[in-house]
């Protein structure tokens, strides 16, 4: 919604929003079926120098690898709700309480029904309002998700497995921790594992930048001051 402007306001930068290939205003490709090739499509359209990454959930294994690979392009990463295969179980990187409603909600026709469904799972504590859900329906409309693509971001997903090596930049691990979709525990093993930076929200769902900006905003600036 409206997190980016929130978000460069707070922390005074410039925001500059990438869509993974496959979905939004990429929607006609074909989604990779690994996070390397995602991640290297993902830099074609990124602007050159240096830059922090912002990454919720699978986003978050896109901009490691980014890290990973090329760390003299990357200052810092901030992971929300991400997970590993290193680190994690497939039963904790996609909950077992998520498979019922993802199985459910992939199969519903009715759009609104479908972003009202993704809203309740993902963001259990904001309130939803008719004009929320008009404007997620116009932009599935605009630039749909096939059913091909998410199957194929799903299956990147499944199959990365980064070295146990962090990436040798600055990282800030947020998680929420009444995540119904990815436990709350992948970030933690993760902050352990690459003595990270973590800071839990505690009532919070999965979609943390839609249900507490401001709290985003402020653990960032916060880590960013801390830093220098």
């Amino acid at each position: 919604e409206n997190f980016p402007e929130n978000f460069g306001g707070h922390l005074n930068c410039a925001v500059i929003c990438l869509d993974l290939p496959g979905s939004g205003s990429q929607c006609l490709e074909s989604s990779p079926l690994s996070i390397e090739e995602t991640m290297e499509k993902l830099r074609e359209a990124a602007p050159l120098g240096a830059k922090y990454l912002f990454a919720i959930s699978l986003g978050g294994m896109v901009a490691v690898e980014w890290a990973r690979r090329h760390p003299e392009e990357i200052k810092g990463l901030v992971l929300i709700n991400s997970s590993l295969r290193t680190f994690s179980p497939l039963t904790q990187r996609l909950s077992l309480k998520a498979w019922p409603w993802l199985v459910s909600t992939s199969f519903t026709s009715d759009i609104r029904a479908r972003e009202r469904r993704i809203l309740e799972f993902t963001a259990p504590s904001v309130t939803i309002t008719p004009d929320q859900l008009s404007k997620r329906v116009e932009l599935f409309e605009r630039h749909p998700m096939r059913r091909k693509n998410f199957l194929r971001q799903l299956w990147a997903a499944s199959r990365y497995h980064p070295p146990l090596e962090a990436p040798h930049v600055p990282i800030l691990i947020l998680y929420s921790e009444q995540d119904r979709l990815v436990d709350p525990r992948c970030s933690l093993k993760m902050a352990k594992s690459w003595k990270a930076s973590i800071h839990p929200h505690p009532t919070a769902g999965h979609d943390l930048p839609l249900e507490d900006p401001d709290w985003c905003c402020r653990a960032v600036k916060d880590w960013l001051s801390n830093r220098s």
